[in-house]
């Protein structure tokens, strides 16, 4: 499956389970973010030609985001489109676990990179 993502494109955090994903620009600028559980960033790197990352591998069950900065953002995923569920979405889940405990989520220092780039060594 191929989603076009354009300026304004924001695919909020959310995760896949059950799949790897991959995301690869043919054009344009995009930023790709992963995040902790509590939604703190644990890694941002900037998809274009100008700095030649064109692409980057998430594993699967990992926290991302995707941004879409200049037109031309491609995303490619493996397979049939499968719907997020509620426990897919960061901050759906996140409001719910706060609702439930009434707790202040912490910052934790960020962890070690999960994703692979592509770029054109």
């Amino acid at each position: 499956m191929l989603n076009a993502v354009e300026p304004g494109t924001v695919v909020p955090i959310h995760r896949h389970p059950t799949k790897d994903e991959s995301f690869v620009i043919l054009r344009g600028k995009v930023t790709v973010t992963t995040h902790n559980d509590d939604g703190t960033i644990i890694e941002d790197v900037v998809l274009s030609q100008e700095n030649g990352n064109y692409g980057v591998d998430i594993p699967r069950n990992v926290w991302n985001k995707v941004e879409a900065l200049e037109a031309g953002g491609l995303e490619c995923k493996v397979g049939a489109v499968v719907e997020h569920e509620v426990e897919g979405i960061l901050e759906v889940k996140a409001a719910i676990k706060q609702e439930e405990s009434k707790a202040c989520l912490g910052y934790p220092e960020r962890e070690q990179s999960r994703l692979k780039v592509k770029n054109e060594e």
